[in-house]
């Protein structure tokens, strides 16, 4: 069944049926049609045009300043257009209730409400809306206040599938929240992967991970870092490496005396260790002082002197008399409680940087 004479309106961007009858316009008085083109809706389209056999079909040549097909629905009504696709299908395959396509720059279907919904897609067993691009999005959705994409379901709000990109990509160009994971009682976002990482993230200038809260691991913690560290109020610009002693006021200062108790670590930094774990990152500052990472446990370079005896691999290492300095524990007695670690390459003589093993003993 083929029906012409429908008409655009002007007012409403509406489509109406042209029969001489008088017409209602939602935003008051009759539709006008002035400049419309005549649109014809028929329930069969001439092969081979007709592939997905819609029952409702628009059609428009020769016109670019017009919609191929706008519905409004009038204030109090329901729905501006009802189209249903019914029957049986083979696998595979996928018949459409609303099928848009442009050949063109442009959208093949758009949605636009003031406080409603531009676009309702509802699947009792299958998908609600599917969007597919070659090159560009599949599904885009944008809001000037409120939410651009919106899913609820009661297994998957929101699924994304990629053979090779981001199965789920979100985008912030201020300073909130690129996605966002929200939940009553389970997982507010879940990772998993079967032979990637379950969850990736990176910063380029701030955190790259940030928790409020308690965190548990089943599994191994493995950092790329090499020592456990934590921070410290310290004087400014003392170099890495230096070896650091507490001073009377509880705060780090240059270690100076040799055999000196006080030994508290060594400034992490220096060659190519980096820690693995800093504490306190949050503590309390003081006054002309800097908080730096001070090696406690672990791999860490450390500036040594040899000049008074020369240091071997595994040797315990004390302070030395050079400020910042360590050097080979050779008086056991006076070694006992002041040792600083144990040296992991050698220095035959002279000052020099080299690995150790920090162990405070």
């Amino acid at each position: 069944m083929n029906q012409d004479n429908w008409r655009l309106c002007r007012k409403c961007q509406g489509l109406f049926l042209n029969d001489g009858k008088v017409s209602h316009c939602p935003t008051g008085g009759a539709h006008d049609s002035a400049g419309s083109p005549d649109y014809m809706l028929s329930d069969t389209a001439p092969a081979p045009d007709n592939v997905l056999g819609l029952p409702i079909e628009a059609t428009l040549n020769g016109y670019e300043d017009w919609n191929a097909l706008s519905i409004t629905s009038p204030g109090g009504g329901n729905v501006g257009i009802n189209v249903v696709s019914r029957g049986t299908s083979q696998e595979g395959s996928e018949p459409s209730g609303v099928y848009a396509e442009t050949d063109g720059w442009g959208t093949a279907l758009s949605g636009v409400a003031t406080d409603g919904t531009g676009v309702s897609g509802k699947s009792v067993t299958g998908r609600g809306v599917t969007g597919r691009s070659r090159s560009s999005d599949g599904v885009q959705g944008v809001s000037e206040g409120g939410t651009g994409v919106f899913g609820e379901g009661l297994q998957n709000g929101v699924h994304g599938k990629s053979a090779s990109g981001r199965a789920i990509f979100g985008e912030n160009t201020a300073d909130g929240d690129g996605v966002g994971g929200f939940s009553e009682s389970g997982t507010g976002v879940a990772g998993v992967s079967k032979k990637g990482s379950g969850v990736y993230a990176r910063s380029d200038s701030g955190l790259a991970g940030y928790f409020q809260g308690h965190i548990k691991v089943t599994g191994e913690i493995r950092m790329d870092g090499a020592d456990f560290a934590e921070e410290f109020c310290v004087p400014r610009d003392i170099v890495a490496g230096t070896v650091m002693v507490i001073d009377d006021a509880g705060a780090l200062a240059v270690s100076r005396n040799p055999y000196d108790k006080r030994v508290a670590g060594v400034i992490a930094g220096a060659g190519s260790h980096r820690p693995g774990l800093i504490l306190d990152s949050a503590g309390e500052t003081q006054a002309n002082l800097a908080r730096r990472a001070i090696s406690l446990i672990g791999k860490a370079y450390c500036h040594v002197d040899a000049s008074q005896s020369p240091i071997g691999v595994g040797d315990l290492l004390t302070t030395a008399a050079v400020p910042g300095y360590a050097m080979r524990a050779t008086d056991r007695d006076r070694a006992f409680g002041a040792v600083l670690g144990k040296a992991l390459a050698p220095l035959r003589e002279g000052r020099g940087l080299i690995p150790i093993l920090v162990c405070l003993q």
